[in-house]
Parts: C-alpha cells; sequence; structure tokens
C-alpha cells in the first residue's frame, strides 16, 4: 500500500521521508519503506510504502496509532508556534 504523506510538511517540522521515518518508529514503533527505498520518482514527496501481513484489526490500529501520532505532531507544532506569537 502507498500512503502520500506530502502534506505533513505544510503542518509540521517533518520535512523528509528520513524525518517521518524516524518519528513513526519513535512514537508507535511501526516500520514502512519509504519512496526513496522503491524508486519513488519524486524526492520532493513523502510517500510511504506499507507492506503488511497483519488481521484486519491489528492494521487499523496500526492506522490509528500513526493517525494519532501525526495529530498530536502538527497539534503540538501549532501550540508553539502560537505560543510564539
Amino acid at each position: 500500500m502507498l500512503v502520500d504523506f506530502t502534506n505533513i510538511q505544510k503542518y509540521s517540522s517533518i520535512k523528509t521521508e528520513q524525518d517521518l521515518l524516524k518519528y513513526i518508529y519513535n512514537k508507535c514503533g511501526i516500520k514502512f519503506l519509504v519512496g526513496q527505498s522503491f524508486s519513488w520518482p519524486n524526492l520532493e514527496e513523502i510517500i510511504i510504502r506499507i507492506t503488511y501481513s497483519l488481521e484486519k484489526q491489528e492494521l487499523l490500529e496500526a492506522f490509528l496509532k500513526m493517525n494519532i501520532a501525526i495529530r498530536e505532531l502538527i497539534k503540538n507544532e501549532a501550540n508553539r508556534s502560537y505560543s510564539k506569537s
């Protein structure tokens, strides 16, 4: 499964595939392949490939963890920017 995270660059300090990989792994313990690993042609995009062999419920839980982690990151960084203003 390919997932496009390019828009996260607009809302957080994550600017590269490696930034996203490190953040999600440290926060959720989830690993995935970044676009560079499978020759994604556009280096400005943050595309990940998720290969899975989990039960449906486990897969949904992993995506939920990633969703929560990204929302927390964006919220925390927005709050820091707001408090600096």
